[in-house]
């Protein structure tokens, strides 16, 4: 892609295609464009390479399953277009195009979003049609496909439902739902009086109640009342009114009283005992992958953050080798990616993990488990030195929301490299494992979202790495002090604060670059049960 004329051109772009341009930099973009033939040239392209990673990412970086490791190459910094992308791309050039043939300027803005009318509160073993469903997160309407698993959804106006996967289920409004097929089991306080479940043929009115609603794929649905009482209004006949106990069954519009079976339905009580289970799993999964990359010949520093939940303000190195605790500044406890795992919370620009690797390394892992609440800093420190000599080495999250990595060369300068923006802000409170890989035999950098490649590009260090002493989560060189690779933070003072705002719960460091298939399985060990 061409050089843009200028840096401003460059914020402006950048912030029209994260949708926070706001309406005199819309001008003053649609004002340049019309003016400067480069400044369109660059503008072609950049919305055409926009539009291709954020199109990768929908269909890569946020799937739970494993793709193969041939479509890392469809991810790299100069991505090939696919049909679909182009399909963007051209959407974006004729926006271009109508605003240079007479017509007015037309920004090119993202859609806005649809108002949440509901919220997935917990998920138990959900494994989801499409892209997962993240717990805490807000549900706009739409259709949920649970292909297996619970899931517990709480309407803006007090109902909750429980999904048992395979289930399709619509939000329809913040009072109502339709089952297409499958079962549920909803909740409803007095101030949700009125919550609808729709069905093919038939609705459920809910008059303050516990009540179940099945909908096979084959044969008559089932409406059980498990407290309180509800309407149920077939298709072109009169409603009929179920007390406590009483259940029917629906063929052809026909009612036909069944006993009421409150266990076909799973209860407040099981939906927490399959959470405990599913926890306890997937801690004991993990620990025991822990215990294994702590003792991989590579492993140079590894933290579990299990000791988080102390007194000590001291992380141990769990890797064999040199003593290498990690000091904690300011960081406080904090719940990790299940109940039981601890972790730490990042919040103030001073909270930090110090620690020194003494050394020169010829390649590497970085790994990390991270929940990013926002990205409000040019840069965000995942791990950075401070030394600004040759051979040091900067993981971070940039605002854009792409995974970097840098090294300081034998000449002074920085080199980096970027993955696209894979965290976008509808990752932000959910855990996230990035890891970044440095083969120094090859010179090939790769950044990995959720055990998946997402980028992979040759970066010449220029010679082996050499860490000293480092910071999670933050930089420790203060305004003020000598800068030799950084100058260009000298004159920006906010160019120094690079904290991060989050959660880590794991971190590890590695002499090594691992490969794919390895980091895949950390990865399947290691991922929360929300995912």
């Amino acid at each position: 892609m061409t050089t843009p004329p200028s840096a401003d051109l460059g914020h402006l772009l950048n912030a029209l295609a994260d949708g926070i341009i706001d309406d005199a930099e819309e001008q003053a973009l649609a004002a340049w464009l019309k003016r400067d033939a480069a400044a369109r040239q660059h503008y072609r392209e950049f919305m055409g390479l926009h539009a291709a990673l954020h199109w990768d990412y929908l269909h890569s970086a946020v799937r739970t399953e494993p793709r193969a490791d041939a479509a890392i190459t469809a991810a790299t910094t100069t991505p090939s277009l696919a049909l679909t992308q182009r399909r963007w791309l051209l959407a974006a050039a004729a926006v271009f195009l109508a605003a240079f043939v007479g017509m007015k300027w037309l920004p090119v803005r993202r859609p806005q979003p649809v108002a949440n009318v509901a919220v997935l509160a917990r998920a138990v073993a959900a494994e989801w049609e499409g892209v997962a469903l993240i717990p805490g997160r807000g549900i706009a309407p739409g259709w949920l496909r649970l292909k297996a698993g619970v899931a517990q959804v709480e309407f803006a106006r007090g109902a909750r439902v429980v999904l048992e996967g395979p289930v399709e289920f619509r939000v329809v409004s913040d009072n109502e739902g339709f089952l297409r097929r499958g079962k549920l089991r909803a909740h409803v306080p007095e101030a949700a009086h009125g919550f609808t479940i729709r069905a093919e043929g038939f609705a459920v009115v809910d008059h303050g109640t516990d009540f179940g609603c099945i909908v096979p794929a084959a044969g008559a649905a089932e409406v059980h009342v498990l407290v309180g009482s509800v309407e149920v209004q077939p298709a072109g006949t009169a409603a009929t009114l179920l007390a406590k106990a009483e259940a029917v069954r629906l063929s052809a519009s026909k009612l036909e009283a069944i006993p009421a079976q409150p266990g076909l339905f799973i209860s407040d009580e099981e939906f927490r005992r399959q959470e405990a289970d599913d926890a306890s799993g997937r801690l004991a999964a993990w620990r025991q992958a822990g215990a294994a990359l702590s003792a991989h010949p590579a492993a140079l520093v590894h933290y579990d953050f299990e000791q988080a939940r102390g007194a000590a303000r001291t992380l141990p190195n769990l890797a064999h080798g040199p003593d290498m605790a990690a000091s904690i500044v300011g960081c406080e406890p904090a719940l990790g990616r299940w109940a039981g795992k601890g972790a730490l919370e990042f919040r103030s620009p001073d909270d930090r993990l110090r620690f020194n690797v003494p050394g020169e390394l010829q390649a590497l892992t970085l790994l990390a488990w991270v929940r990013v609440d926002g990205l409000p800093n040019v840069q965000s420190s995942l791990l950075m030195g401070e030394s600004e000599q040759p051979g040091e080495v900067h993981w971070y999250l940039h605002r854009n929301g792409s995974v970097g990595f840098a090294v300081i060369g034998p000449d002074g300068q920085w080199r980096s490299f970027h993955s696209p923006a894979v965290l976008r802000p509808e990752l932000f409170g959910r855990w996230v494992f990035v890891v970044t890989t440095f083969d120094g035999a090859t010179r090939t950098a790769t950044h990995y979202i959720n055990g998946q490649p997402v980028a992979s590009q040759r970066l010449d260090a220029g010679g082996p790495l050499r860490l000293r002493t480092v910071e999670i989560g933050n930089w420790g060189v203060r305004p003020g002090a000598p800068l030799r690779a950084s100058k260009r933070v000298a004159a920006e003072p906010g160019g120094y604060v690079r904290n991060l705002q989050g959660r880590v719960d794991e971190f590890a460091l590695l002499s090594a670059a691992l490969p794919a298939e390895e980091i895949r399985r950390l990865f399947a060990a290691g991922r929360p049960s929300a995912d």
